[in-house]
């Protein structure tokens, strides 16, 4: 594979260190089609889960585990057909590619009904709809607006309910310490870090927040083979307290910023859903 990433970054300019993300032979849609819902009753009504193309075909495991929890909270999942948010060009200045997908995404998701909540585990997906397309790139369109104010990151969505008292709280004990890094993204969004409380929620889980401002990859900044090293630099901070105080897993809600962490730490950096699905008991192990 060496060779490999030292051509890449010759050729397309992505340092051969970067953090890349594997592929999976499963996508997330594959998945969907052949899964079976609960047999039990659906008792809180409709909800449209967004997947984002990291979720759809690198952080699969993320995407299914939160359906599993919405299901087993009783929701019944919808999942329409859904393209890119436009993140990517939006991050390397291509606004006018970025608008239409972004827009185009807008009628797909709200094809699956104009007054659901949408439920997300890609935070930067959902920083692009809340409120990057419309602050950064200037979209004014009522479509986005609606969408943006619909739209739930599944920690925010889960602490809506705890908060309203509807949440179940019946979770296994997990004695644990999980070092957390939130992201820009998350941050840019205005609504705190609820996947704090919400993994504190579990009995036995101790949360140590990271407090740095940034993991350094900020979207693909960081993979670009001239800007490597300072992103390296910007998430040191980050990597020696997950270095320092995991006992094997770590916490993050973006993608990138997942693959940054696992690549410069070697700890297996999940999304906050993978701790509430097993402490449902929906785990394997």
């Amino acid at each position: 594979m060496r060779p490999i990433r030292i051509a890449v970054e010759k050729i397309v300019g992505v340092h051969r260190d970067a953090p890349m993300p594997e592929a999976h032979l499963q996508t997330f849609m594959g998945w969907w089609r052949r899964h079976k819902a609960p047999e039990s009753p659906r008792t809180r009504g409709p909800v449209v889960f967004f997947h984002g193309c990291a979720g759809g075909y690198f952080e699969v495991e993320t995407s299914i585990k939160t359906v599993e929890v919405l299901e087993h909270l009783g929701y019944e999942v919808v999942v329409p057909k859904q393209g890119c948010c436009g993140l990517a060009e939006q991050s390397n200045g291509l606004y006018e590619g970025a608008t239409k997908q972004v827009l185009r995404l807008c009628d797909q998701l709200r094809s699956a009904g104009k007054e659901l909540t949408i439920v997300t585990a890609s935070g930067s997906c959902a920083g692009m709809l809340k409120h990057e397309a419309h602050e950064i790139m200037g979209v004014d369109d009522p479509k986005l607006i609606d969408v943006g104010t619909r739209m739930r990151e599944i920690s925010e969505f889960l602490m809506e309910l705890h908060d309203a008292g509807e949440l179940p709280t019946d979770f296994r004990r997990n004695d644990i310490t999980i070092p957390y890094h939130a992201p820009c993204q998350l941050k840019g969004q205005g609504m705190g870090m609820p996947a704090v409380p919400l993994m504190e929620l579990i009995p036995g889980v101790t949360v140590i927040e990271s407090g740095a401002a940034c993991c350094g990859v900020a979207g693909t900044y960081g993979m670009k083979k001239e800007k490597y090293e300072v992103a390296q630099a910007v998430g040191q901070p980050v990597f020696e307290l997950f270095k320092e105080h995991n006992e094997g897993i770590a916490a993050c809600e973006t993608e990138t910023c997942r693959w940054q962490l696992r690549t410069a730490t070697g700890v297996n950096v999940v999304h906050p859903i993978w701790l509430v699905h097993k402490a449902y008991g929906l785990a394997d192990d």
